[in-house]
């Protein structure tokens, strides 16, 4: 089991065909199959320590769990039972190190020793939450492990191998973040943070609609007046109402957004355009009295509902600009898919594909509408798509758990066999 799953992962890597932010339909099916193995041993004769089968033998058990991500009821129990063993001498310590940290992440909770890790907003592995980061190398020393800063030296330097060659997705930007000086006042909202954390994973595509609407640079400040559900488009001083040219603007540019393949978007906050929420919308005396979306960003949200959108206050996070990316990149993927041609065999691939991205629960909820035979493929797989993006962005709002752009399917590196060690080889 665990010399097809190394087989297949080198095959994978040799070829280009294991990217970052998905799970490999080819990877799946192998621990699919091992998955139903292990479980059965596991029932049958306990954890497969040493004695049972020599420490080769128990290394490749051990491997087998950890990438029992499709699995978590083998996870769990291979945990319980490595613990009994490592107590007894029938397995290492630092074999139950990981394990415990991968299931910890799969919950969405803390790691205790920095093994797993998983892609930052720049594609860079970053580890997973740690609780009581200070005390990890303290930890980690303990039971045999390397430093931390050891230990990610090496993920990254596996990271190298594997493919990189995913199209760009194209991520509409308003185009003052980027520094372009189209503000009212000539002036700019350069967010140098968002600019180099995202900009080398995506294709900018710079929107301003107040100068596409032929506003000009500098112009008249506008605001939002009236109600919340409904707000217009004014100008402070001249009092011009441009709701109805904005609006017509919108839907045209978003539609040429679409067919040119746009993937996300990142709007700048509090703007009677672009703000995505918290935008003042001003009462008849002139006073801000409620709060609102501005015009731009309605029109986008309601005429293309699953595209990821966010604005660069909440960017800021790097949790949030992880699963930013993570939904982008889905999200390219499956329009990628779609232009292709969607089939039932091609719907079940992207599913496997993606299933680390989930929680079991949600991952069980969505395989239902790929079984589905009972309706169309195109009906199937609207009501998929639209359950996928929401699914992504609870996943990356639940308040309990730092967001994982994969969750479940982190990258780890146990440390090298040492003569007359049980320290490890396998990468899980």
């Amino acid at each position: 089991m665990a010399r097809e799953d190394r087989r297949v992962r080198e095959e994978l890597v040799a070829a280009g065909a294991l990217p970052l932010g998905s799970y490999s339909p080819a990877m799946a099916a192998v621990h699919r199959r091992n998955n139903d193995r292990m479980r059965a041993i596991l029932a049958a004769h306990g954890w497969p320590g040493r004695t049972l089968v020599g420490d080769d033998g128990a290394e490749a058990a051990w491997l087998v769990v950890q990438h029992a991500v499709l699995a978590p009821d083998v996870q769990r129990r291979g945990l319980t039972l490595l613990r009994r063993a490592v107590r007894t001498g029938e397995a290492p310590a630092w074999q139950l190190a990981y394990l415990d940290d991968r299931v910890r992440m799969s919950r969405g909770v803390e790691q205790t020793y920095g093994t797993q890790f998983v892609p930052g907003a720049d594609g860079r592995s970053l580890p997973w939450p740690i609780a009581d980061a200070a005390g990890v190398d303290a930890r980690r020393r303990r039971i045999g492990l390397p430093p931390l800063r050891e230990h990610a030296r090496r993920i990254r330097a596996e990271d190298a191998k594997l493919d990189w060659s995913e199209p760009r997705p194209r991520v509409g930007i308003s185009a003052c973040l980027l520094g372009h000086e189209v503000r009212w006042d000539g002036g700019h909202k350069r967010d140098p943070g968002l600019v180099a954390q995202l900009g080398r994973s995506v294709e900018w595509v710079p929107v301003c609609p107040e100068v596409e609407l032929g506003l000009g640079v500098p112009r008249e400040p506008i605001r939002l007046e009236g109600s919340r559900a409904r707000p217009r488009l004014v100008g402070v001083g001249s009092r011009t109402d441009h709701t109805a040219a904005m609006v017509r603007l919108a839907r045209a540019r978003i539609a040429q957004l679409e067919a040119q393949g746009l993937s996300g978007y990142v709007l700048k906050s509090r703007s009677p355009t672009c703000g995505l929420a918290n935008v003042a919308v001003h009462g008849p005396g002139g006073e801000p009295v409620l709060a609102g979306t501005g015009v731009f960003a309605g029109v986008l949200t309601a005429q293309l509902p699953l595209l990821p959108v966010e604005d660069e206050v909440r960017l800021a996070v790097p949790a949030a600009r992880a699963g930013f990316l993570a939904r982008v990149r889905a999200y390219a993927r499956w329009h990628r898919e779609n232009a292709a041609g969607m089939t039932r065999a091609r719907l079940a691939s992207f599913h496997e594909a993606h299933a680390a991205l989930l929680r079991e629960g949600l991952h069980r909820r969505l395989a239902r509408l790929v079984s589905d035979r009972s309706r169309p493929i195109r009906v199937i797989a609207r009501a998929y798509a639209a359950a996928f993006m929401d699914a992504l962005r609870r996943e990356e709002t639940r308040p309990t758990s730092p967001r994982s752009p994969l969750r479940g399917a982190g990258r780890s590196s146990p440390p090298r066999r040492r003569r007359g060690s049980s320290a490890g080889r396998a990468s899980p």
